[in-house]
């Protein structure tokens, strides 16, 4: 379930890359569903629009995710999306408050009260602050033998960096952290994204946690 500005297009290609070694099905594909099994399904698509498909397959299932601090995700969809290369503290802040809980709705179901309950629909979920570490957990996650070969990565996009385009060759602004915002909309985070993205924050220390259990447990092993 590949999430908006989480570092979904790496994580994408290290699964097509594992799903290629195993000769699954859609490695290429657009974005059209699994079509033939053993397959791959690696495109941005909310959870809810899947839980139907997901039942129709007839083999095992691997559903993993990444998610990010909500309000560095929140950032860069701004200055990635919707900046149009001229970012503006106005439009950030109005930005800002449309980034109600994105995570706890895109990777749940209208349904979902608790953390546990999202949490529970994938068998892995990574976090953008660490991932090198999320896919050498992924690896040990996994059904199948992976190696670290396997996990490697570059980064699809980076936004820190000047010059930078996209797919349709529009300039994409360079991501600014909080720690580099104006007073102004720092004050705005701080006096109303917090609260707002209240859910979101408990989604990403469960995950923080949960990451944190693998880890303890891997090294053991």
């Amino acid at each position: 379930i590949k999430a908006i500005k989480v570092g979904g297009s790496t994580m994408a290609g290290v699964v097509r890359r594992i799903a290629a070694k195993f000769g699954m099905s859609g490695v290429q594909a657009k974005g059209q569903w699994i079509d033939s099994e053993p397959g791959v399904w690696a495109n941005h698509g909310q959870y809810a629009k899947f839980p139907e498909r997901l039942g129709e397959l007839s083999g095992p299932k691997f559903v993993l995710a990444m998610m990010r601090n909500p309000l560095d995700r929140c950032l860069s969809a701004y200055y990635h999306l919707k900046s149009r290369g001229n970012p503006n503290d106005d439009k950030l802040i109005k930005h800002l408050k449309s980034c109600t809980n994105f995570g706890i709705k895109y990777l749940g179901l209208p349904g979902d009260t608790s953390v546990e309950q999202i949490m529970d629909r994938y068998d892995f979920i990574g976090t953008t602050e660490r991932y090198a570490e999320s896919v050498v957990l992924l690896r040990h996650a996994l059904p199948m033998e992976v190696t670290l070969g396997d996990v490697l990565y570059l980064k699809a996009k980076d936004s820190s960096k000047t010059g930078m385009r996209d797919g349709k060759g529009r300039k994409i602004t360079s991501n600014v952290p909080y720690s580099k915002q104006s007073q102004r909309v720092r004050d705005a985070v701080d006096k109303e994204f917090k609260s707002n993205n209240e859910r979101d924050y408990a989604l990403w220390n469960a995950i923080n946690a949960r990451l944190d259990r693998l880890g303890e447990k891997v090294g053991k092993g």
